[in-house]
């Protein structure tokens, strides 16, 4: 039988160690309290204070010293946790449990030298090499061919995301991951929409869920004026800091954010950070407005709920 709480203890191997990568190979256990999203729904009685919540199992990591990453748990076989490293104390990795359920994990430690890049840069949570890749929330279940109305990104999250600048790449972009032939929920949804319809938002209409990409610039192919160009700007195209809503997209004009287009950045090095709060927003009344994209997560198809699940590729100079 497991101890529970469950606890590793990880202590540097000597005093030239600044980060300890985990990567999650195998790690099931209890997820948050679930929301679920419905086409119409005129009045939704649940509270979202509570999804998102981890309220049976968790799994917490320290970082003595150090900014300490999220709690987490449900699916994250695949993601991976970097921390710093402290000289004078050890690091912690608990798993927390409670209720009935199946569990599993198995977790590769490894520890880098002070500056081995391989360590990703200091405030990384996690760090991603290569030219090509998908990168998720946690919770987002990666292995699934459909992205289920119950997909739930965790609550008071703070992702820090990074990527190695490759040789000859000036650039990076993301684009969700079509899921099978599920195109409409689609892999992304944070947060609510402006318009009584769902559509993706940027800037100043994302200020509890979103995901914050340095002078994000929309690849729009339907306009030769705002397709990505490696050094230069499209004449239409303004550059954005986050990007939120129920499409992955930060084209200047709402009329091009009713669909998840790929969204880049020249900005280096290359990084984001998904945030997000304590509550989902899930309103409820008689009035008409009542129930849409625009005050309720769960109503709306693709929901506000969902997290993400982005395929990112770097791109070469021009």
């Amino acid at each position: 039988m497991v101890a529970n709480p469950c606890t590793y203890t990880v202590c540097p191997s000597n005093n030239n160690i600044c980060r300890i990568r985990f990567d999650f190979t195998t790690f099931n256990i209890n997820g948050p309290v679930t929301g679920l999203v419905i086409t119409d729904v005129p009045a939704i009685t649940t509270t979202g204070g509570a999804i998102g919540d981890c309220t049976t199992d968790m799994f917490t990591l320290t970082s003595p010293g150090n900014f300490a990453p999220p709690i987490i748990c449900g699916f994250n076989s695949g993601q991976h946790m970097i921390v710093d490293a402290s000289r004078n104390m050890c690091n912690e990795a608990q798993f927390s449990l409670s209720g009935s359920g199946t569990r599993e994990w198995d977790i590769k430690v490894t520890q880098y030298n002070c500056g081995d890049e391989q360590g990703g840069p200091d405030g990384c949570l996690q760090y991603f090499t290569g030219t090509t890749g998908t990168v998720a929330s946690f919770n987002f279940l990666t292995t699934s061919p459909t992205v289920e109305p119950t997909t739930t990104h965790l609550s008071s999250q703070i992702q820090t995301m990074c990527w190695r600048q490759e040789m000859d790449t000036c650039a990076i972009c993301w684009i969700p991951v079509v899921l099978g032939s599920n195109t409409i929920t689609g892999s992304f949804g944070v947060s609510t929409s402006v318009r009584r319809q769902p559509r993706g938002e940027r800037d100043g209409q994302c200020s509890t869920d979103y995901l914050l990409i340095p002078n994000a610039q929309s690849n729009v192919p339907t306009d030769p004026a705002d397709t990505f160009t490696i050094g230069s700007i499209g004449s239409d195209v303004m550059l954005s800091d986050r990007i939120c809503g129920r499409f992955f997209s930060s084209a200047a004009a709402g009329a091009n954010r009713f669909a998840s287009r790929s969204v880049c950045s020249q900005q280096r090095p290359f990084r984001m950070t998904f945030q997000s709060d304590s509550d989902e927003v899930t309103l409820k009344g008689n009035n008409l407005a009542i129930g849409f994209a625009s005050v309720n997560e769960l109503n709306k198809i693709p929901g506000g709920i969902i997290g993400f699940n982005l395929r990112w590729t770097l791109q070469n100079c021009i």
